[in-house]
C-alpha cells in the first residue's frame, strides 16, 4: 500500500525501496512484483521491468497480464521477434485473449510484414469483440493494408467515431 502511495506521488525510488523490503520477506507475492516491474517501467528501467515480469511467468505461466506487458516492452525496444515469440506464449496460454490476438495482429502487420498471420489474428480479434473500436481498427487497418479499401473504410470509419481523440485511428481513417 505504501508503495502505491509512493508511486501516485511519483516518488519511484522510495516506492522502489519499499516493494524490495517487502519482496525479501514474500518474493512470490504477485501484486507487488507486478507493482515493481510497473515502477520500473515508469522509470524507464526496462531491463529491471523485463527481469521481474519473467521471474512472475515463470513462478506463474498462466499471467496474462505479464505476458502482454513483456511482449509491449519488447517491441518498445524494436525486438518484434521476440515481442512475437511472446505474444504467442501468451496464446498458447488462452487463445482467445483479445489484447494480445489484436497486438499480435497490428505487430504482424505493421511490423514484421506478415499480412496473413496479421489478417488471421485481427479477424478472430474482431470477431469476439466486434463493438470494440481497437480490435476495429487494427482488423480495417489490415484489409486496408490488404487492399480492401470497402471494409477496411467502414470498421476504420467505425473506430475513429469511438476513439476521435487516437490520431492513430484518425490516421487510418485519413489514409
Amino acid at each position: 500500500l505504501l508503495a502505491g502511495v509512493q508511486l501516485v506521488e511519483t516518488n519511484l525510488p522510495a516506492a522502489e525501496a519499499t516493494l524490495l523490503k517487502a519482496l525479501a520477506f514474500a518474493p512470490e507475492y504477485g501484486p507487488a512484483n507486478a507493482l515493481l516491474a510497473r515502477i520500473y517501467v515508469t522509470a524507464n528501467k526496462h531491463p529491471a521491468a523485463l527481469k521481474t515480469l519473467n521471474e512472475m511467468v515463470a513462478r506463474n505461466t498462466n499471467d496474462l497480464a505479464s505476458w502482454l506487458k513483456i511482449a509491449e516492452l519488447h517491441s518498445a525496444a524494436s525486438n518484434y521477434p521476440a515481442a512475437k515469440q511472446t505474444y504467442e506464449k501468451a496464446l498458447a496460454v488462452n487463445p482467445r485473449y483479445v489484447p494480445v490476438l489484436n497486438n499480435l495482429a497490428w505487430l504482424a502487420a505493421v511490423r514484421l510484414g506478415d499480412l496473413k498471420l496479421a489478417y488471421e489474428l485481427g479477424s478472430k480479434a474482431h470477431d469476439l469483440r466486434p463493438a470494440d473500436p481497437f480490435t476495429s481498427d487494427t482488423f480495417g487497418w489490415v484489409l486496408y493494408l490488404r487492399g480492401d479499401y470497402p471494409r477496411s473504410l467502414a470498421l476504420i470509419t467505425e473506430s475513429a467515431k469511438a476513439l476521435p481523440q487516437e490520431p492513430e485511428v484518425q490516421f487510418h481513417l485519413g489514409m
